[in-house]
């Protein structure tokens, strides 16, 4: 009896004989045979591969004529429906490493998904070491259900022969889908599938490749490529979900990535996030709706108030190791730290991840360490290069602040030169070391006192007091307490001024008899808002009389039955109108009378001094009285006795005789 090796070459040199029974085309052959089965053997053979991956048509049917004349053979055209041939060659546990290992195609095993297709039933035989399987899948969407010849076929193509035709029948018709033993395994190794492993060369990953069973041989067992993993030292991250769908799925000839290690996390390193700019490289101006773009905004200064998060620090964090499929470790680097210093004013949270102000003003960031600085210093003028300034802290400038720009601070304002027609507020102290030229625009306001050596043509408002040293000409000034000019002029000539409780100067008004109005004995804030709420009384009243007057006509046309159904309810929302004005009208009535009586009850005051001289022209108002000079006056102060005032000496302001030994 010839053997396996014998079927193999004889096999193989038929079909290469120039009198071959086999005609090439391009994926399939045409083979003459005796019978289908023994095309199939020789298809096996030609496409190095076996009947379950192979399908067929018969072109010619045998015929055995009569005393052997007419007789003619079977022309079956059999074709691959794999994907990829056998290597029949493979031997059982071959274990190789191959330096291209990286070109490896491998199958990935994924399920298709359903698509609506009509899927025709399929007869396959499983052999097992516990036996032979068969198996006959149901049609989907609508396909064909498996025949009973499609069942011998497929048994045929196994060259299994021993079975019982009723109980395939019925596996037919249930179609189950599920694998019924129908014979028993004989075992025959050449036949059987085969096994490789490939291992990548950092031992990350395993690919198995099963070769399909020919004839009577079983699939391997999932068991067997455990076993294989194991004798070739693949121990971690081995995949039993991707060896089972090598058999399930048939991916017979690939490579599949059965086995994959981890691999090392590296550790992230520390990272600081600023909450505040320290880059103004990309600064950008903005331009309002109208287009225009105001060059002056700049936002130069990082102001922050205190408890404010000025930083927060993302630690590093260590590396997590990996490990080969041969559970060798694989080190991770830890991430590494950076710097995260808190300075001056500026405090480390408990967990040591966040920086936080302890005081309001200018975040910094030098050297690596964040502080807060309380004094926001500039060393020129305030002009295009520095822009408008807003700080919570205090702002010195050693230059000047010029006309159109804005400066304005939490703490003190510190001017070692001139303020222009621009707007400075502080919300406590205003300090001007020259002078103030307002040129009648621009406002400069302070929260408790402001100093400069002359203010002209200007707006101020102080808190409490303006302390001016040479003299205050054509401005308009407010006070919540004094105004002081004693300096080496002391003049006060011009414009308005108005205090809380003193007017103190060497000189007021002038020969030329120039118009300066001068009030003391109230606050002018009160003043302001007392105003505001008699114009707004005044608007109030003109559009009720308005009102009253339109209801008026209204009426009268009512009365005489000419009245439209429009102007009807014009008439209803003019009276609901003219409730609304009444009721406003007496709340601003109100808010009078409590002002009024609250200023006049004030126990201060007032008083309005002049050292050497009070010019006429100068028009005085202490609390409700008011005075205009017309005679020169010297070494006076002007005091409210009874609602009118009197002139009495000259009375020296608090803290002038420390001034003049000064």
């Amino acid at each position: 009896m010839a053997s396996i090796s014998d079927l193999k070459n004889q096999l193989s040199s038929k079909v290469t004989n120039e009198n071959t029974n086999v005609e090439q085309m391009d994926n399939s052959a045409e083979f003459i045979a005796d019978s289908i089965d023994q095309a199939m053997d020789d298809a096996c053979i030609h496409f190095r591969t076996s009947r379950i991956n192979l399908d067929y048509e018969v072109v010619q049917k045998a015929r055995n004529g009569i005393l052997g004349i007419g007789k003619r053979p079977f022309k079956v055209i059999i074709w691959r429906v794999g994907s990829i041939s056998q290597t029949s060659n493979s031997m059982m546990f071959d274990t190789k490493i191959d330096s291209g290992f990286a070109n490896l195609d491998t199958a990935s095993g994924e399920t298709i998904e359903d698509d609506g297709s009509p899927v025709n039933g399929v007869a396959k035989v499983i052999i097992r070491k516990s036996g032979v399987f068969l198996k006959v899948t149901p049609p989907k969407n609508n396909g064909k259900p498996a025949s009973l010849d499609d069942v011998q076929l497929a048994l045929a193509s196994r060259n299994i022969k021993n079975y019982r035709v009723n109980e395939i029948k019925n596996i037919t018709k249930d179609s189950t889908g599920e694998e019924v033993r129908i014979a028993d395994w004989h075992p025959n190794p050449d036949y059987d599938s085969k096994a490789s492993l490939e291992i990548s060369p950092d031992q990350m990953k395993a690919y198995l490749t099963v070769t399909a069973p020919i004839l009577t041989g079983r699939l391997l067992e999932a068991d067997e490529i455990l076993d294989l993993l194991k004798v070739e030292g693949v121990v971690y991250g081995i995949m039993d979900d991707k060896i089972q769908s090598v058999f399930e799925k048939e991916l017979f000839n690939v490579p599949v990535l059965v086995a994959e290690g981890k691999s090392p996390q590296q550790g992230t390193n520390a990272k600081n996030e600023f909450k505040f700019s320290i880059d103004h490289s990309d600064f950008k101006f903005e331009e309002d709706e109208s287009g225009k773009v105001d060059y002056k905004t700049l936002d130069l200064v990082q102001n922050v108030v205190a408890g404010q998060v000025l930083a927060v620090k993302t630690p590093a964090t260590l590396g997590i190791p990996g490990r080969t499929i041969t559970n060798n470790r694989i080190d991770a680097k830890n991430g590494e730290d950076v710097s995260f210093e808190a300075g001056k004013n500026t405090i480390l949270s408990e967990n040591g991840l966040e920086i936080i102000a302890q005081i309001a003003g200018r975040a910094v960031l030098l050297a690596g360490v964040i502080s807060v600085d309380p004094i926001y210093e500039i060393k020129g003028d305030v002009d295009l290069n520095t822009g408008n300034i807003i700080f919570l802290g205090t702002v010195v400038i050693k230059g000047s602040i010029l006309d159109g720009f804005s400066v304005k601070a939490a703490g003190n304002i510190e001017v070692r030169g001139n303020i222009g027609k621009a707007e400075v507020e502080s919300d406590n102290e205003i300090i001007v070391g020259q002078g103030i030229l307002g040129k009648n625009a621009g406002l400069i306001k302070a929260g408790t006192n402001l100093y400069a050596k002359f203010i002209e043509n200007a707006n101020i408002s102080a808190g409490n007091d303006v302390i001016v040293k040479e003299e205050v000409l054509h401005s308009f000034v407010d006070a919540g307490n004094r105004v002081i000019c004693h300096g080496k002029k002391g003049w006060v000539v011009g414009g308005r001024v108005r205090a809380g409780f003193e007017i103190s100067a060497k000189s007021l008004g002038s020969t030329a008899y120039s118009d300066t109005y001068l009030e003391a004995g109230i606050d002018p804030k009160y003043k302001e808002k007392l105003l505001r709420l008699e114009e707004e009384r005044e608007m109030n009243e003109t559009q009720l009389n308005k009102i009253i007057s339109n209801i008026a006509t209204l009426q009268r046309a009512k009365e005489a039955g000419n009245l439209s159904e429009e102007k009807e309810i014009m008439l209803t929302r003019m009276e609901r109108a003219k409730k609304e004005f009444e009721l406003q009208y007496s709340e601003i009535q109100e808010d009078i009378a409590e002002l009024q009586h609250y200023l006049d009850n004030l126990d201060n005051k007032g008083k309005i001094s002049g050292k050497l001289n009070v010019f006429p022209g100068v028009d005085l108002t202490i609390k409700n009285a008011n005075f205009v000079v017309k005679n020169d006056f010297k070494g006076v102060t002007f005091v409210n006795e009874n609602n009118f005032i009197k002139p009495v000496p000259y009375q020296p302001f608090k803290g002038e005789e420390e001034q003049n030994r000064r």
